[in-house]
């Protein structure tokens, strides 16, 4: 995803900035960021589909946000627009560019988290959906979701928060196109774990968010205490 913002003072670009990649690395989302002085420098790079957001600061010399805004909006409806100011006074204007939000200086943490809640953006997850069939139909479920997944008498279970899937299929090709997402592991034969909802380690077993306990391999302990410690300090270490 790539990002840009447009504004004339260094240092609201740099707040910006901070804000954003706290942003993304707490969600794990991967963006581009590139950033403009002016407007005039925006539109010279500006192209159809090359940015999805851009944070756009309405009170700029010559060309204006709002001018850049309509000339955003005509070319790319998609890209979603974000504007920067120090009043509200060209708040009822945003509505003709379909702005997401409408900040104002300084931003507030709560504010841009509510602006950035309504870009709706994906995590960048190596495999956000996954398939499944159920009943003779094909559904898809967010692997965020997903806890934990084990083999029971021949049939793979889909473990969520509150609620289990059960499939009859093959444990190991299910689990297949995880093994390239570094939230999941196979902490146990039969038993395939998601670090995200894991609390803490005790005994042999990783503690759930949920209240469960799911059993690690005693053979391979270390190497799957390794790799969550590892998960857990890349997600969550810059937000310490």
């Amino acid at each position: 995803m790539k990002i840009a913002i447009v504004d004339d003072l260094k240092s609201d670009r740099d707040i910006l900035n901070e804000k954003l990649n706290q942003y993304a690395k707490c969600n794990n989302i991967k963006y581009e960021l590139t950033d403009f002085s002016s407007a005039e420098e925006f539109l010279e790079d500006f192209e159809v589909g090359k940015f999805q957001i851009v944070f756009l600061d309405i009170y700029m010399d010559k060309i204006t946000g709002m001018d850049a805004a309509k000339q955003i909006f005509k070319a790319d409806s998609l890209c979603k627009i974000i504007f920067l100011t120090t009043s509200e006074e060209f708040a009822r204007q945003s509505y003709s560019v379909n702005a997401v939000y409408y900040l104002i200086k300084p931003i507030e943490d709560e504010e841009f988290l509510h602006a950035m809640e309504l870009c709706k953006l994906k995590p960048d997850y190596n495999v956000p959906m996954i398939s499944i069939k159920k009943n003779g139909s094909v559904h898809s479920i967010e692997t965020e979701l997903i806890y934990y997944i084990d083999v029971y008498r021949h049939t793979t279970r889909i473990h969520l928060c509150n609620n289990v899937i059960e499939l009859y299929t093959n444990f190991s090709e299910f689990i297949a196109p995880l093994k390239s997402d570094r939230r999941f592991s196979v902490c146990s034969r039969g038993i395939m774990v998601n670090f995200q909802h894991v609390k803490d380690i005790e005994n042999d077993c990783f503690m759930m968010n949920n209240g469960e306990a799911v059993p690690i391999s005693r053979r391979n302990k270390r190497n799957i205490q390794e790799q969550w410690y590892g998960y857990t300090y890349n997600s969550l270490g810059d937000k310490l």
